[in-house]
């Protein structure tokens, strides 16, 4: 599977302290697995309760809830809001996303990049 950037992923443009929490298919983020590790690990440390999605395209944002565990396993996914997250910016299974936090951005605002899968 091709991982470069498509161009709703455009890293040319320079952005302060961009910090890429995770990068997975949605396989993943729709059927409510935990989060990679870099992401759970960036809002454990802050302690989070919701977090604010925003698509590349500049969709609306969508409040969504965390989820954090600590046993019997350590445990951090995304619960109310992510489906309808989905659901705005049109995700499918197979597609990847990157969640990216920028420090120019309100500490909960997170912004999700798309990269469609296309089947040939």
């Amino acid at each position: 599977m091709d991982t470069s950037p498509s161009p709703s992923m455009d890293t040319s443009v320079p952005v302060p302290a961009r910090i890429t929490l995770g990068r997975f298919t949605t396989m993943h983020f729709v059927h409510n697995q935990d989060l990679p590790t870099d992401f759970a690990a960036y809002v454990r440390k802050r302690r989070f309760k919701r977090l604010e999605l925003q698509g590349s395209t500049n969709t609306c944002i969508v409040q969504c809830k965390l989820l954090v565990r600590n046993s019997p396993k350590k445990s951090t996914t995304i619960g109310k809001g992510r489906k309808d997250f989905c659901i705005f910016n049109r995700l499918k299974e197979g597609d990847v996303i990157v969640f990216a936090a920028h420090n120019q951005m309100r500490k909960k605002k997170i912004k999700v990049y798309v990269k469609k899968e296309f089947s040939f």
